[in-house]
């Protein structure tokens, strides 16, 4: 049985990474491997991810068209092993970069007031959206206060 076992298995997977890739739907995995392009590491960080946050198909296909994997997996640390819990979860979050902006799908290079442009025109069309009864002024709107002028 050991032979039939070694001769099926792909070479260097151990049965405990199979287990993981197979507790996981069929769609899951040839859209993993899919996307991955032949990383290996990168499809088994999606297989763990889609476990531990039972992601169904449009998360997945979300998550794998940001760069979650270059964000969070290629900052691994040892925190976990060597911090009890609160103190490694703390300090894995505070390597991690908190900021994602591909909803505003901008180039790579770009200026802080780009960025400024962008964030504001999605919180204007998102304001619009919630319709009547919402407050919104405008972007650096300036306001007098007393003798002085405050820009916002």
């Amino acid at each position: 049985m050991d032979d039939f076992r070694d001769q099926n298995h792909p070479q260097g997977v151990d049965d405990f990474i199979l287990k993981e890739i197979c507790s996981i739907p069929w769609f899951h995995q040839r859209t993993i491997i899919d996307k991955s392009k032949g990383d290996a590491k990168k499809a088994l960080f999606f297989v763990r991810k889609v476990i531990e946050n039972s992601w169904g198909r449009d998360v997945l296909l979300n998550f794998l068209g940001t760069d979650l994997y270059e964000r969070q997996a290629k900052a691994l640390t040892n925190f976990s092993k060597t911090l009890p819990a609160p103190q490694s979860d703390l300090a894995q979050q505070t390597t991690k970069d908190p900021y994602v902006f591909n909803f505003l799908t901008m180039t790579e290079n770009y200026n802080e007031r780009e960025l400024e442009d962008a964030l504001v025109a999605n919180v204007t069309k998102f304001l619009v959206e919630l319709g009547t009864g919402f407050a919104y002024m405008g972007r650096q709107y300036r306001l007098q206060v007393g003798e002085s002028a405050i820009t916002g």
